[in-house]
């Protein structure tokens, strides 16, 4: 058996060894991370420009952003599905085929009811 020649015929009907898939789907959930973080959203214009108000953006779209297109074949709406999947930084809407960041906000606003109107600053600072 010549597995260097079943390989190759797998690769030419688009089909490819278990660990090149994965392998593959990685490095794509490697990309979707850092395209999905929030430094890049705040400067990427195509992603900014395809995603709704809650922030989804259909994968289909996602699948053409010039950072997939640059890895050439091994991207496409399936590979991406599945990378978006094991990804631990955005939510998939399986039924709408889009993807939309988990963004934790740090929140570091203190509110404070009910305090006596003349309460000393030192006394505020210590609660």
């Amino acid at each position: 058996v010549d597995h260097d020649t079943d390989r190759r015929m797998a690769e030419a009907e688009g089909e490819m060894p278990p660990e090149d898939r994965e392998a593959n789907l990685k490095k794509i959930q490697e990309k979707l991370d850092y395209l999905m973080t929030k430094e890049n959203l705040q400067e990427d214009s195509f992603i900014q420009m395809n995603m709704d108000a809650q922030m989804n953006i259909p994968i289909c779209i996602l699948a053409g952003h010039e950072k997939f297109e640059e890895m050439g074949k091994i991207v496409d709406v399936s590979s991406l599905y599945d990378a978006a999947l094991k990804s631990e930084h955005v939510v998939v809407d399986k039924v709408a085929m889009q993807v939309k960041p988990i963004i934790k906000s740090k929140r570091n606003t203190v509110i404070l009811h009910d305090l006596p109107d003349q309460i000393p600053l030192e006394e505020l600072q210590e609660l």
